[in-house]
């Protein structure tokens, strides 16, 4: 005799021992002879399963083999779930809170499948009273931070068809994956596909995730030195359940499909923990997961490890010996700013010196600097944590980013007293960044005074060394970089066929370009009258300026990149 699993058992048969497929009617009567001990679950427990299978979470048949583990073993539903690997552990499963005067939809009874599976549990005797109002649940929390809300939910069978999306008979189409990853697809294992994708990134050195939604599946790419790459697909219904998943470890909100959310989710993998930033974004075809990967325990690069010639060096090492000013670096989103802003923190830090930074978030941790977390829930962004900062004796201050008019006065207000600031900003070069503070309305007497250097810089891709060889040079290209043009019939450039080290691409790692735009009295009169950026930057290339132009085309004619990336990355 099949020992009950709460007041429920499943029905004994012929097939009583096979699992049943996600469209075969699960058969289910109650024991009246069974009495609850307090350890087993209620039907809250099922209620609460059923819905984890309509937000995604499990899958039908993992909810049915979560129910026969529990009774053989004995176990909770919660429990069985935790050790089929399900779910993850320390996950709260709710019970004993349904109640009849709550606002959660009844579950429908069914023919079939899991439709059938939950609607039956009402049928056969397990109705409540029929003068009370159909079953409803109070809104749930876990742990873990997902939350069964008060809002009405779905109903979960209709003439018995199953609770998931009906995508799960689609097979696995056929994708270029790496073999880590197909195993994990073919065998629909959750937990091991969504952390097979994670460790295959960082193998790969890749510095984002994207999962995609299409109509029948998802794309899975990979930015790797700057670009995505597609990487596999996986089906439609068992994507759901990954970025359910995901969504359920960076406690997020797994209810909500319709606002974008933000979380982090710590990882370990080769004895190094990385922290996994999941941001979502409703789409057409589902929600958009982009996980950005980060070394919690790399190195910091210093400053003779950006990739700066001795000219540029030279000119920045005499700004960061400057007692007060601001220091900016500008350039596009993934472009390194913020691992030059490290360098220099590494390069004045001190025990003699106060240093703190305002970050969001804060990427690495580091010794001796006074590190603040940007917190909008606490009212608390770049503008008001600097104006605090100003009252801790600062010697120098890193501000993440200037966004706004408020945070550039500020920070400027505070090279001008005495404070070494650094802060990044977007923009295309170093003579746009000064276009761009008089656009936020800053003085120009602030900024001629303040600013003492602009850094502005892109990441270019290395070629492989594994990979490389030499050709001449495309005439077009040649002089398109500017380079000279009866250099061109001597001149050999490198490029990468494309091996297995560098997936093909002909690129292995990154180096930066700059150009360093020194702040002297002839630039500071300019800033004083407005002038437009072009005659800033003729300025001070008539002073020596290394403009990024020229750095690329010199790491072209080092041998560090193709003439091709030169021209992909050239402003």
């Amino acid at each position: 005799m099949m020992r009950p699993f709460g007041r429920f058992s499943l029905s004994p048969g012929d097939d009583s021992h096979q699992l049943p497929s996600r469209h075969e009617s699960l058969r289910l009567s109650v024991d009246p002879r069974s009495q609850r001990n307090p350890s087993e679950p209620e039907m809250d427990d099922l209620v609460v399963g059923s819905w984890l299978v309509q937000a995604g979470v499990i899958t039908a048949d993992q909810l049915i083999k979560a129910v026969r583990h529990g009774q053989e073993r004995g176990v909770t539903l919660r429990d069985a779930l935790i050790e089929l690997r399900f779910l993850p552990s320390g996950v709260s499963m709710p019970g004993g809170q349904l109640e009849h005067n709550s606002r959660v939809a009844p579950i429908e009874q069914g023919t079939g499948g899991l439709g059938g599976f939950l609607g039956n549990l009402f049928g056969g005797g397990a109705r409540p009273q029929a003068e009370n109002p159909p079953m409803q649940a109070q809104g749930f929390a876990s742990t873990t931070g997902f939350e069964i809300p008060r809002n009405p939910l779905p109903s979960f069978a209709t003439s018995g068809r199953t609770a998931v999306p009906n995508r799960a008979n689609q097979e696995l189409h056929e994708v270029e994956v790496r073999q880590s990853l197909r195993e994990a697809v073919e065998d629909g294992d959750v937990p091991d596909l969504a952390e097979a994708i994670f460790n295959r990134a960082i193998d790969c050195r890749a510095t984002d995730v994207h999962f995609d939604p299409r109509d029948d599946d998802y794309r899975v790419r990979f930015r790797v030195d700057g670009l995505l790459h597609d990487i596999t697909t996986i089906p439609y219904d068992q994507a759901i359940s990954v970025v359910s998943r995901i969504k359920l470890l960076c406690n997020m909100d797994i209810v909500e499909r319709r606002q974008p959310q933000d979380g982090r989710i710590s990882h370990s993998y080769n004895a190094r923990r990385h922290d996994l930033r999941v941001s979502t974004m409703p789409s057409g075809y589902g929600e958009k997961i982009v996980v950005r990967i980060h070394d919690a325990i790399a190195e910091l690069i210093g400053l003779n490890q950006l990739g700066l010639f001795e000219k540029q060096a030279t000119i920045l090492e005499k700004m960061l010996r400057r007692p007060n000013g601001m220091i900016l670096v500008s350039g596009p989103v993934g472009s390194g700013k913020t691992t030059t802003l490290y360098s220099f923190l590494g390069s004045v830090n001190s025990p003699y010196r106060n240093v703190m930074s305002i970050e969001d978030p804060i990427e690495y941790r580091l010794d001796g600097v006074n590190q603040v977390q940007v917190d909008s829930r606490a009212e608390m962004g770049f503008s008001e944590g600097l104006r605090a900062m100003l009252r801790q004796d600062p010697d120098v201050i890193m501000i993440g980013e200037i966004r706004d008019h408020e945070t550039a006065q500020i920070g400027l207000r505070a090279a001008l007293t005495g404070v070494l600031v650094f802060s990044t900003t977007h923009a295309g070069d170093a003579s746009t960044t000064i276009s761009n503070l008089h656009n936020f309305n800053v003085p120009s007497f602030m900024l001629a005074g303040g600013l003492i250097g602009i850094v502005g810089q892109r990441l270019v891709r290395k070629v492989c060394p594994y990979c490389r060889t030499q050709q001449n040079p495309d005439r077009v290209k040649w002089q398109t970089l500017g380079l000279p043009e009866d250099e061109a019939e001597s001149a050999q450039v490198v490029y990468g066929q494309g091996c297995p080290a560098c997936f093909h691409t002909g690129y292995l790692g990154r180096t930066g370009a700059f150009e360093i735009l020194e702040i002297d009295e002839e630039i500071r009169e300019l800033i004083m009258r407005k002038s437009p950026k072009d005659q800033i930057r003729q300025a001070a290339e008539a002073r020596g300026m290394q403009t990024l132009k020229t750095s690329v085309a010199d790491l072209v004619r080092g041998g560090i990149t193709s003439l091709d990336e030169a021209l992909r990355i050239t402003p």
